[in-house]
Formats: structure tokens, sequence, C-alpha cells
């Protein structure tokens, strides 16, 4: 990793809408923490427990106004995912990715989504067909001016392909991926 889900060093300045004062603040720090120890929290209710309890709690950390949280959650629902397995992942973590945080105004939250998905497919945690949606719908953002999104759509891309294969990647990534490429991949493969 590159530090879980701490915000990078000189990435943000000051002020925006989270983490301040006030009792909406320390509950979101309090929020944070417990992502941080996400695994150590499922290991102790079990896989049952926190796919009913902690779960939900923590879906609702996606429409918080506080970008820091939304940030902290898609660091941390990848060991979410790994602890629950593919079958809960794709049923009740999916779901909540479709489309919100990918068109997310703070682009550190966009990029760590990515990266998000992107570690979720090397976990193996996403179907074949989850994972071309999600890089159909991710592909524009290859050309986003934001070296850090752009970024995170390469580091997805790159998961997916090498998740797929050769082959799949030829017959049906490619194809989603060629109207935002200066140039035809195929011929340097």
């Amino acid at each position: 990793g590159d530090g879980g889900g701490e915000v990078p060093s000189g990435q943000r300045r000051g002020g925006g809408g989270g983490g301040g004062g006030g009792s909406s603040g320390r509950s979101n720090l309090v929020k944070r923490a417990l992502l941080r120890d996400i695994t150590r929290l499922c290991i102790f209710f079990g896989a049952h427990a926190t796919e009913q309890k902690v779960l939900p709690l923590l879906i609702t950390m996606i429409n918080d106004r506080d970008w820091e949280l939304r940030y902290a959650f898609c660091a941390h629902i990848p060991a979410l995912g790994a602890f629950l397995g593919p079958l809960v992942t794709e049923k009740f973590i999916m779901p909540i990715f479709n489309g919100e945080l990918i068109v997310d105004v703070e682009e550190l939250v966009v990029s760590r989504y990515l990266r998000c998905l992107a570690t979720l497919t090397e976990l193996g945690l996403l179907h074949r067909q989850s994972m071309l949606e999600r890089a159909e719908v991710s592909a524009p953002l290859l050309l986003h001016p934001g070296a850090w999104v752009r970024r995170g759509a390469v580091l997805l891309m790159a998961s997916v392909s090498k998740r797929l294969g050769f082959t799949d990647t030829q017959a049906f990534l490619l194809p989603l991926l060629q109207k935002f490429l200066s140039y035809d991949l195929r011929d340097i493969l």
C-alpha cells in the first residue's frame, strides 16, 4: 500500500467539508478510526454480524459530506470485501458504487475509488461482468485533467486486464477503451 486511508501529504489544502470542529467532526474522526481497524472489527464480530450490523453502518459513510471520510471508506473497504468474500462484495458493496464516488467533487476521492476498484479486482472479489462494467464507466477518466484520477483509471484498467487475461482483454476490454486512446493498443500487443 500507500499508507492506507491517509490523504497523500501535500495534496490537500485546509478547509473543505470535513474533520473540523463540532460534534460531526469528532464523529467523523471516530468513523475514520473504525475504518482503519476494520479488519480487527470484522474478526471480532465474525462474518455474519459484520454483514448484518457493520456493513450497513459503513455504507452510510459514502453519503457523508466529509470528503476525508469518503476517501477513508474507499481506502479500507477492500479489507472488508476480502473478509466477507466475493458473494457479499458483489451483493452489498458493489451496488453502493453505482456512480456516486466516480463523480465526487473531490478528485482524491475519485482517485481512491478507482484504486479501491482495482484492489477489489486484484483480490478476485469481482465477477467478470462487474469488472467490465466498472471499466466501461471509468474509461472516460483516462482523459481526466487531474493526474491522480488518470492514474487511478489506468490502475483499474491494468488490474482488469490482468484479471481477464490476454484474450479476454483483446475481445472485451480494449474495445471499451479504444475511443479514449490516441493509438490502437492492439497494434503494440
